[in-house]
């Protein structure tokens, strides 16, 4: 757990983190048993609609309130709206391809260790809605991944 709060915070002062969530995401590194692995706030890749998304590891030790509550409370308070979805699932672990430490990639821990993803994870993912939706999506985040 320190190993992804040292990422985090070595990619905040590199500012390769959009500094709007950086404070959400520092709170919810302060948890014992959850890490920030990987982020977005912005346009969608087609630049039409807002897409925001966390990527968080775990321990066994909040697994079950992860599956049975806080799933469920993103699924239901943020699908209500049409041309709204959000969805939240559980991403195998993998290993990527080792990258070396360059100017483009600043040495983020996600580019250039291997296992970096290679652990239990969970993708929280909104995609459309407005900006105020979006600043609620991250501020929510923060409170239930504590």
């Amino acid at each position: 757990m320190k190993y992804y709060k040292e990422a985090l915070v070595q990619e905040i002062e590199n500012q390769s983190i959009d500094p709007e969530i950086a404070e959400y995401l520092l709170k919810i590194s302060n948890s014992q048993n959850i890490r920030p692995l990987f982020s977005k706030r912005g346009k969608d890749l087609l630049g039409r609609n807002l897409e925001s998304y966390l990527l968080i590891g775990f321990t066994s030790n909040v697994e079950s309130m992860l599956f049975n509550n806080v799933i469920p409370y993103f699924e239901s308070n943020y699908n209500s709206e049409r041309k709204i979805e959000c969805k939240c699932f559980e991403v195998p672990p993998y290993v990527t391809n080792e990258r070396d430490a360059n100017e483009l990639n600043k040495g983020s821990k996600w580019l250039t260790d291997p296992n970096y993803f290679n652990i239990s994870k969970i993708r929280f993912n909104l995609n459309g809605g407005t900006y105020e939706l979006h600043n609620n999506f991250w501020i929510d985040l923060s409170k239930h991944l504590i």
